[in-house]
């Protein structure tokens, strides 16, 4: 199944990624997370019920998967799905 990331989505995986490369230093570690999101992205495409909804964001369509530090976060609409990180 695929997925497709918003915009503010895709630049906030560059900001993490970029992060990690840059301030943390560590460019094997910035491909992992990299690697680490794409796989969860397509997890959660194909799987849209490993997410789970979390009240605090006020929106029951909002739902969240978490990959090791970092969350996905999923709107599912009729008809498809769009993910973003």
């Amino acid at each position: 199944m695929k997925y497709r990331l918003t915009e503010a989505a895709l630049q906030d995986v560059r900001d993490i990624v970029d992060h990690i490369r840059e301030i943390q230093k560590s460019p094997q570690n910035a491909q992992l997370v990299a690697t680490r999101l794409k796989e969860a992205f397509e997890k959660l495409a194909s799987s849209p019920s490993l997410s789970h909804v979390r009240r605090e964001l006020q929106d029951d369509n909002a739902r969240v998967y978490r990959t090791s530090e970092f969350s996905s976060f999923t709107t599912r609409r009729t008809g498809h799905s769009s993910s973003c990180g």
